[in-house]
């Protein structure tokens, strides 16, 4: 186990507050000669360093020692004044040391119990009274020397972590700590966490040569191991030309790079009128963290460059973004980037503990298939109790009208697209006029166009075989829209029970591919497990 000495610890000191649990365990330099042999005191701090060499022994009768928290499983943690107020809660196998202090007293051990002190910034205080009344329980019980079995009983009951483990089996929040402590916390956690790392010596995936641990990365959340060589190299590139959606793990087997079985969803019934609607799902394809690409050593450059292209994937994929009307600029609006900002905490743009818990989850227990003859039914049900008509999305008001392109700073309304012209004109929205470029073009896409089944995104094949890549990253048949698997993709090709077979290279000069076939389940793809 890895000890955490007085400058890990700092690093909860965040407003520049002073640590006074730390300064006490500073080493002090004490002469042994100094004990006194014939006091009972002074015998049992001349043996337990043997067996404790951090502690430190402060005086004749005084000493502190550090007891480092690390334990089997991770604890749930949250950070803000209440449960409501937690917005992200992070599981951490490694918190901060507490700190011991003893005093014996004069008459101890027979007649006096020692003088025990817990101090930490986080342990509840409930655990903390508990354990100091089980250090005196073991005392009057014997009434001896429990010195030993005092540090003893702490380490064992930080391997458990003082009982938040239990708690955490019958709440999401084990611990709740003041938020100014969030920082601090998950730094000394991913410390401790590296430095045990760094001292094992691991296969990279991708050039198959061991390597020291402080050579390697392990990728968040999925956990698999690569040189930082492999990985500055790949993602480089990636950024470099763009290819955002595959800054992600490079095992082709991780969990977060398949794809589970869909279920179609089935159609709810509001049961008011005051109901809304299910929130639509992430409309990119989540990566790497930026924060872990620094990690890795990407530079800062690239790393800008990737939030930025993250960024605009979010804004091109999403149909409520604004763009300027002006022809020569066509930049988004201002408060179509405000929004964009505002939900990558909660979208999905950055992997996290959840994609990967949801993923394998839903991996593990595919959802069951639904007939069409059930969908059929529940459709036919739903439009006889809601003949009515879909209502017309509301026209925004002529506060919400006004908007401001990003780029060149003209201020437009987003209604009829024309130069602001105050909130006490009545305007309407410019009605859509498609050319004939625009009908031919539409023409064109539902003939020959494959969608990619991930993001629905129109793919046109101008040349070659049938195996598509599509920007989210999706390898799919252009004749059926399949799912193919990324390490295998033409295994696809090769089924013989499949319309698809031996037509890997059908229509290879482009244009003029019609009569794709529907989505086909085949039992060999990996998606369809």
């Amino acid at each position: 186990m890895v000890t955490a000495n007085l400058a890990l610890y700092k690093v909860l000191d965040l407003n520049q507050k002073k640590v006074a649990p730390m300064e006490a365990a500073q080493k002090i330099e004490f002469d042994p000669s100094e004990l006194d042999p014939d006091d009972e005191r002074s015998q049992e701090f001349s043996s337990v360093p043997y067996i404790f060499p951090e502690l430190n022994i402060l005086d004749a009768y005084s000493a502190s020692i550090l007891i480092n928290v690390s334990t089997d499983s991770p604890i749930p943690v949250g950070f803000g004044e209440s449960q409501e107020d937690v917005a992200e809660i992070h599981k951490l196998s490694h918190l901060p040391p507490i700190l011991l202090k003893i005093r014996l007293p004069d008459g101890y051990p027979t007649e006096k119990p020692p003088q025990m002190e817990l101090e930490s910034e986080w342990i509840p205080r409930d655990v903390k009274l508990k354990l100091e009344a089980e250090i005196y329980r073991r005392w009057r019980d014997t009434r001896d020397y429990v010195l030993y079995d005092t540090i003893d009983i702490l380490q064992q009951e930080a391997k458990q972590g003082f009982g938040l483990l239990d708690r955490a089996k019958e709440q999401d929040i084990a611990l709740l700590l003041q938020q100014d402590l969030e920082e601090g916390f998950i730094a000394f956690n991913k410390k401790i966490i590296k430095d045990i790392f760094n001292q094992g010596t691991y296969s990279c995936g991708v050039c198959l040569e061991p390597k020291k641990g402080f050579a390697c990365h392990s990728l968040y959340p999925c956990g698999h191991i690569f040189c930082t060589g492999c990985l500055q190299d790949f993602y480089t590139s990636c950024i470099t030309e763009g290819e955002v959606s595959s800054v992600k793990c490079l095992d082709v087997s991780c969990i977060l790079n398949k794809k589970p079985p869909k279920a179609p969803a089935p159609i709810v019934q509001a049961e008011d009128d005051d109901a809304t609607a299910a929130p639509p799902k992430a409309v990119i394809a989540p990566t790497l963290r930026p924060e872990e690409l620094e990690e890795i050593g990407i530079s800062d450059d690239l790393v800008t460059r990737y939030r930025l292209l993250k960024r605009k994937a979010a804004l091109e994929a999403d149909p409520a973004t604004i763009y300027c009307p002006r022809a020569w600029c066509k930049a988004p609006s201002r408060w179509s980037l405000a929004e964009v900002e505002k939900q990558i905490g909660t979208r999905d743009f950055y992997l996290t503990e959840k994609h990967y818990e949801d993923k394998k989850a839903a991996l593990l227990n595919p959802p069951p298939p639904v007939e069409s003859e059930e969908i059929k039914q529940v459709v036919e049900e739903n439009i006889s109790e809601n003949p009515e008509a879909p209502e017309v999305p509301e026209t925004p008001t002529k506060e919400e009208r006004l908007d401001c392109c990003s780029s060149c700073g003209y201020a437009f309304c987003n209604v009829c697209w024309r130069g602001w012209h105050g909130e006490f004109v009545h305007c309407r929205p410019v009605p859509l006029v498609l050319t004939e470029e625009d009908i031919a073009s539409m023409k064109y896409m539902e003939t020959f166009a494959a969608h990619c089944p991930t993001c629905d995104a129109p793919v046109v094949k101008s040349a070659g075989c049938n195996h598509m890549i599509c920007k989210c990253a999706t390898h799919f048949c252009f004749l059926c829209s399949s799912y193919l698997e990324p390490g295998n993709p033409y295994k696809h090709f090769n089924n013989e029970s499949l319309p698809c077979y031996m037509k890997l290279w059908e229509g290879e000069e482009g244009d003029g591919m019609g009569g794709r076939a529907p989505r086909i389940n085949d039992p060999n793809h990996i998606e369809d497990w």
